[in-house]
């Protein structure tokens, strides 16, 4: 789940960049009805038991991970309920009405989640800004 909340930003931020880039990402029931199961476990579909020897996940260009790429489909990580319910709270959140979304104080994993959402957001702030001769996402 915490790898999905770090992706989210950056998946939405490339679909709005280069669309056609998650064509295969992007929806989850076309990718199961147009792709054999081998080809979805070797991309690390989180639907199916994963191969031993699978593709490495999308990773956005620039995003801040030494670690390479996951194990799990990016498609599937963003979109899981969790992940979903965050990005709905961090829109509350970040307008000061996280208590009203939540109608109580918010639970703490909640507030861990948009965290982690609020630091990529920042990360993909800087990597924006950053030319993308010196490995960022801005132009030069």
């Amino acid at each position: 789940m915490i790898e999905g909340l770090r992706l989210l930003p950056w998946f939405h931020d490339e679909g709005r960049r280069d669309p056609e880039s998650l064509a295969a990402l992007k929806d989850c029931r076309t990718c199961m009805a147009t792709q054999t199961e081998m080809t979805r476990r070797s991309m690390g579909c989180g639907f199916l038991p994963p191969l031993e020897a699978r593709l490495p996940s999308w990773r956005p260009r620039a995003f801040p991970d030494e670690s390479g790429a996951g194990d799990v489909c990016a498609g599937y990580l963003v979109r899981l309920p969790e992940v979903i319910e965050a990005a709905r709270a961090y829109t509350h959140w970040s307008n000061g009405e996280l208590a009203a979304f939540c109608g109580s104080l918010p639970p703490e994993l909640l507030v861990i989640s948009i965290e982690i959402i609020a630091g990529s957001i920042a990360e993909l702030n800087v990597a924006t800004m950053k030319p993308a001769s010196q490995g960022g996402l801005g132009s030069g």
